[in-house]
């Protein structure tokens, strides 16, 4: 069956800038995956789709080079980069359209034959063809797939920023139209996270691969060898707000980007962070809030907070709920291992039937830790943020106690 897939990389990340050419045994990251994906049986076409901008001459030259297909497009408008690389390539209206992010270098080859044979085999019945979107799987081993008459639609429809940059989240909220099979274990299977967003994934994924060659694995890899890859995730557990948690409150609270996403300015004095633990003391006793600091076990020290706010205006049985957590412990399973402590706790000591929160459209790893505790997505929120220059958006996401829809 005729398949296109199309990898979007660029050089610009913020968090981590030139990272598609940062390399593992002295290889580009996206050599690996392309290594990976040239095993697919499926008789596909893989294609570069990276963006206009300057920055990225070094990674076009570098697919060039290698003799890929290379296609530029648009910078920020990432739906109608895929749209417009499809196009270029003779993509019909019943063309599968894979989906693969550069910085997930292990796609396994035969997930990716299997999406593309269903499609086959439900042709015009269904549109997509992924993985679930839970945490059953570990984060990074996926399949998202659709054909190329559902990605024209949604690059015709979709308007939100989020869904723009994101591509796949207009196609996903409308099962209905767009019908789909979803690829999902039936218990969950545990694995380290190892897409790449920072420097510190860089390196958990050059010790995956040392322990690949440790093994004597060779290529293609499988998304068993991820799941057999155990890593140490830290034990997490909680206590209340103490004045003696301030100089950890401090440490992480510095960072600079702890503070990008919760909008406030890094702290810079213990007076900042003893002030900050007592307001959390105050609320809790005087039930606006009902707040925990979040602990690594192994140390002792408090790598973030997590809890609920009480509004008094607040309809009965519902609460928001609010985290921050260290920017070093992101790539770990922290705040899922807090959250569903906290969430145990409201939904029953507390009586609570819906918990919401909200967060922002650019935050991928606290909308995955979101999703990984159960949350669905119920609106986006335009300007809700008060920043005076880019994204504004933000998710309103909800769970509620029976699982029904808010």
């Amino acid at each position: 069956m005729n398949a296109l897939v199309i990898i979007q990389a660029r050089m610009g990340s913020r968090r981590f800038p030139g990272k598609s050419l940062a390399e593992i045994d002295g290889k580009p990251i996206l050599w690996c995956l392309f290594r990976q994906l040239s095993y697919c049986a499926s008789g596909i076409t893989i294609i570069l789709a990276t963006t206009t901008e300057e920055i990225d001459d070094p990674l076009a030259a570098y697919g060039n080079e290698q003799g890929w297909n290379v296609f530029r497009g648009h910078p920020e408008d990432v739906l109608r980069r895929y749209y417009d690389a499809a196009v270029a390539f003779g993509a019909k209206p019943e063309t599968v359209i894979v989906r693969v992010t550069g910085d997930d270098i292990w796609a396994d080859p035969k997930m990716i034959d299997a999406a593309i044979n269903l499609h086959a085999s439900f042709a015009g019945c269904i549109e997509v063809v992924s993985t679930s979107r839970s945490d059953e799987l570990p984060y990074g081993v996926y399949v998202e797939s659709y054909t190329f008459r559902t990605l024209e639609i949604a690059n015709r429809e979709a308007t939100q920023l989020f869904d723009r940059e994101h591509v796949s989240p207009y196609i996903f909220r409308d099962q209905l139209r767009f019908p789909r099979i979803e690829i999902k274990p039936s218990t969950k299977l545990i694995g380290p996270a190892l897409s790449i967003d920072t420097p510190e994934d860089l390196e958990r994924n050059k010790a995956f691969y040392g322990h690949l060659k440790e093994e004597d694995a060779k290529p293609p890899y499988h998304a068993a060898d991820v799941i057999g890859f155990t890593s140490v995730a830290p034990e997490i557990s909680l206590a209340r707000p103490h004045v003696r948690f301030a100089n950890d409150v401090l440490a992480y609270s510095r960072d600079p980007e702890f503070a990008r996403f919760k909008e406030l300015a890094p702290m810079s004095s213990p007076a900042d962070a003893e002030i900050f633990t007592q307001q959390l003391i105050d609320d809790n006793v005087a039930g606006r809030r009902d707040y925990w600091m979040i602990i690594d076990e192994a140390t002792g020290i408090a790598i973030g907070t997590i809890g609920f706010i009480i509004a008094s205006s607040a309809r009965q049985g519902s609460a928001d709920f609010g985290f921050g957590l260290s920017h070093r412990y992101w790539s770990t399973d922290a705040l899922v291992q807090a959250g569903r402590k906290v969430i145990e706790y409201g939904f029953g000591e507390l009586g609570l039937v819906r918990i919401q929160t909200t967060t922002h459209t650019g935050n991928t790893l606290s909308i995955n830790c979101l999703k990984a505790l159960g949350f669905k997505q119920e609106a986006v929120l335009p300007d809700f943020y008060d920043a005076e220059t880019g994204n504004k958006e933000a998710l309103l996401m909800y769970l509620s106690k029976n699982g029904e829809s808010a």
